[in-house]
């Protein structure tokens, strides 16, 4: 897992090539091909879907990959992925993408425990996660 303050050597390492992993392998195939999937990934690249999901939300965890549309394939929907390189952007899609994860933790984690959460803090969780840190 990549760590906030570990972004920018992350990101050095990458560009230098000094980092022969999967998280590089991934970063450099979609900077080459922008808009792929992660179908796109597993077949180019011959990793497995576990490893390629974990690797691309660690990458969208850091702002340095971000989801540009879906695409429907065989019933099912695939993020289309692309690298950011606008460190103010990257930041931005850091952010929003820890918010998601905030909201998406409430809606289905929060909620299988709310019978051990006082009521008014399940209101105010509730709360921040429908309006954000904007709603007082």
């Amino acid at each position: 897992m990549i760590k906030d303050n570990s972004i920018k050597s992350f990101k050095r390492q990458i560009e230098s090539g000094d980092r022969d992993s999967d998280l590089s392998k991934i970063h450099k195939f979609i900077e080459l091909n922008p808009r792929s999937t992660r179908l796109d990934i597993e077949a180019r690249l011959g990793i497995s879907t576990q490893t390629a999901s974990a690797r691309i939300a660690e990458l969208l965890d850091t702002g340095v990959l971000f989801e540009e549309a879906n695409k429907k394939f065989n019933g099912h929907s695939y993020s289309l992925l692309s690298v950011e390189k606008n460190e103010d952007k990257i930041e931005i899609n850091r952010i929003a993408r820890k918010k998601k994860k905030f909201k998406h933790w409430i809606k289905q984690g929060l909620y299988k425990f709310k019978d051990f959460i006082p009521e008014s803090t399940m209101i105010e969780l509730e709360t921040y996660a429908v309006y954000g840190s904007d709603y007082k």
